[in-house]
């Protein structure tokens, strides 16, 4: 068995596969142009999916990953890379499916290398690989003028304090200007610019803050329709949540403005306790907040696990690896 990059000649080979061993019908099996998008290399021909062959080429395996430098439009031997799909032949054992993690983290020069959207069961082999692994933390801000919620139980509203030197727009194009602050991220302009902004699918908004007029935060989230209702979910962020000292009642405002439900946001990492700061409330105990929407699976509690190495400090959105991506196909 030989583990190697795919090349662009294997898309193909690569959704039948998907077809038949992952899920039928899978969109990345039947939609070329959302998988191409997503899993976009730096190298020439290539895509990035990890596929396990036999001597006849026959692809018995595959993972799928995502490689911030090609998002960023940066060529260097370091990388950051997410994990996607990991899936082995019905006609192998499993245990085949080690080569193809083995391979990542024997043969790439990687600063990080992780997945969201994991399983209990594979979250225990990462822990087994020495991953960092965990739940997500789940924070909320309710739209207290909505008083029977179709999405959510048990949410409380929370007092917010009044702000004036911090301001919020809503904007459909990335303020660029955020990027020259000194944040140390593995993201840049190019990558929340690809990811987001060109997104072949999804409409996302970025919301700008400034303090005394000075860019301090960039957050983007998206819309989510479902029945006769809405919910906000931030997806990603990049900035001081720090500075942002309570941005609440001002986040509150934008749920009056689109009447919807509550704006919800996983998340892990060095910003937690700011995110608190900043008026939002973190899941736990009774309350409930679906996270899968695509399909809808009921309003009930769906964790989002992680794994993560990393040589440096972390934080984790939810629109990282491919846990916001489109999951039905699209007329």
């Amino acid at each position: 068995m030989n583990v190697r990059i795919a090349d662009q000649k294997d898309i193909n080979k690569i959704c039948n596969f998907l077809d038949n061993n992952w899920k039928k019908n899978h969109i990345l099996s039947k939609d070329k142009k959302l998988l191409k998008w997503q899993h976009i290399s730096n190298k020439k021909n290539k895509i990035s999916f990890a596929v396990l062959e036999n001597k006849t080429k026959k692809i018995l395996g595959l993972i799928g990953f995502i490689s911030i430098n090609a998002y960023k439009k940066i060529k260097k031997k370091d990388d950051n890379i997410w994990l996607g799909i990991w899936c082995v032949s019905k006609e192998i054992n499993k245990i085949y499916g080690l080569k193809l993690i083995y391979f990542f983290l024997n043969n790439t020069d990687n600063i990080s290398i992780g997945g969201i959207g994991l399983t209990k069961d594979i979250m225990q082999l990462y822990n087994k690989l020495e991953f960092n692994t965990g739940e997500m933390r789940h924070y909320f801000i309710k739209n207290d003028k909505i008083h029977k919620a179709k999405l959510s139980k048990y949410l409380v509203n929370k007092k917010f304090k009044k702000v004036k030197k911090n301001t919020l727009e809503v904007t459909d194009r990335i303020n660029k200007n955020i990027f020259s602050l000194k944040k140390k991220s593995f993201k840049n302009y190019n990558y929340f610019k690809y990811r987001y902004e060109n997104h072949p699918y999804y409409n996302y908004k970025f919301i700008n803050i400034k303090k005394r007029g000075e860019d301090i935060l960039l957050i983007v989230f998206r819309k989510i329709f479902l029945f006769d209702t809405s919910i906000l979910r931030i997806i990603d962020s990049f900035g001081y949540w720090e500075k942002a000292e309570d941005i609440g009642i001002l986040i509150r405002n934008l749920l009056y403005k689109e009447n919807s439900e509550y704006i919800d946001f996983l998340y892990k990492g060095r910003s937690e306790k700011y995110i608190e700061n900043n008026g939002f409330n973190l899941k736990k105990g009774i309350k409930v907040i679906p996270n899968h929407f695509e399909p809808f699976e009921g309003v009930t509690n769906q964790p989002l696990y992680f794994c993560f190495k990393s040589r440096n400090e972390y934080e984790l959105h939810k629109g990282d690896a491919d846990s916001d991506r489109p999951n039905l196909l699209i007329n």
